[in-house]
């Protein structure tokens, strides 16, 4: 959840970017109960969980070389580590 100074998204933002055609829209996702994974012991934390597309840039590719490409995009509420945001 780090931006730079002239940076205007964060990275979970940047990914929300980057996909299209979801399958409930971003406004529309709730959050989700997942468990923390740590030495000795477990948490339960929450995370807003999107699905959808790879949104291909039709400059940049051309429109008969382009797949589908599926994207999950678990953003974790609050900070949970590095351990933690591993295991997604």
């Amino acid at each position: 959840m780090v931006k730079g100074a002239e940076i205007t998204l964060m990275t979970p933002g940047i990914c929300l970017s980057m996909m299209t055609n979801f399958v409930v829209a971003p406004q529309g996702v709730g959050s989700h109960s997942s468990v923390a994974i740590a030495d000795g012991h477990k948490g339960q934390k929450m995370a807003n969980v999107y699905t959808g597309f790879y949104d291909h840039d039709d400059a940049t590719v051309e429109c008969s070389k382009q797949q589908w490409v599926s994207i999950v995009l678990s953003m974790k509420l609050g900070n949970c580590g590095k351990r933690d945001s591993q295991m997604c």
